[in-house]
């Protein structure tokens, strides 16, 4: 009984933290729209995306359906975060964008997650995601490029196989 009692506040949870999220991402998406003194809008505002996503626990192996844990996922001004149901629907802040040095496309086949994408850090530290679609595992990727200033002409990810550093458009130039 208590497992089914946690289970129901967990979903609940989830469809709040889901409904704080249409609303917030409406409301940035009318703010992006508005003009501000000088006539432009507000060009940050106006990369907003968000997905469910599957993360991958930390020292995991990926290959575990129990492993993976589903985040409802947004991405604003290059900020990452995802809905907690830990903390009722509260965002949590996964990463600044800015501070990832590369992107590799990876799946895991297994698990029954073809489209993932590991963040690798600068302290070696990687965190792990599986979109449902190989397309909105490229939403992420082009956002990711976009915010390191490694976007292709043509607005979207090179051609790559799976394992692959995307080093020509979204490694982060580090200097020494």
């Amino acid at each position: 009984k208590a497992k089914d009692e946690l289970m129901q506040n967990m979903k609940a949870s989830r469809e709040e933290g889901e409904k704080k999220l249409v609303a917030w991402i409406a409301e940035q998406q009318a703010e992006a729209e508005s003009q501000d003194e000088t006539g432009e809008s507000r060009e940050d505002q106006k990369h907003i995306i968000w997905s469910w996503l599957d993360k991958l626990n930390s020292n995991s192996d990926g290959d575990e359906e129990r492993n993976w844990r589903a985040r409802l996922c947004v991405s604003v001004k290059g900020i990452f975060k995802y809905v907690s149901e830990k903390q009722s629907g509260e965002f949590v802040r996964i990463c600044d964008f800015r501070n990832v040095d590369s992107v590799a496309l990876t799946g895991f086949e297994s698990a029954g997650r073809p489209f993932c994408f590991v963040l690798n850090f600068q302290d070696e530290t990687r965190i792990v995601f599986a979109a449902t679609t190989d397309f909105e595992r490229s939403r992420w990727v082009e956002e990711i490029a976009r915010v390191l200033g490694r976007g292709s002409p043509s607005g979207s990810p090179p051609e790559s196989k799976p394992g692959t550093v995307l080093c020509d458009t979204v490694t982060r130039e580090i200097s020494t």
